[in-house]
């Protein structure tokens, strides 16, 4: 997912407390940053700089075969 506080907002929708949603995080420079859930990877992003959420998230999730999570999540 690309990130923008939109994209954002929309993923906080997903959060729930039964199953962890890994995520990683790759920024300009091609570093990593990785959270062990979702809740904390999105308070993370809240307190930066629209130019500092990264180029790139990825989140693990369990997704039934018939969902059709939509854009901007592939």
């Amino acid at each position: 997912m690309t990130p923008s506080r939109e994209n954002l907002v929309k993923l906080r929708s997903y959060e729930e407390e039964v199953y962890l949603h890994q995520v990683i995080i790759r920024h300009q420079d091609e570093s990593l940053e990785r959270y062990r859930d979702l809740t904390p990877a999105l308070d993370a992003a809240a307190a930066r700089a629209d130019e500092e959420l990264g180029q790139e998230w990825r989140v693990h999730f369990h997704v039934p075969l018939h969902a059709a999570p939509g854009e901007p999540f592939r």
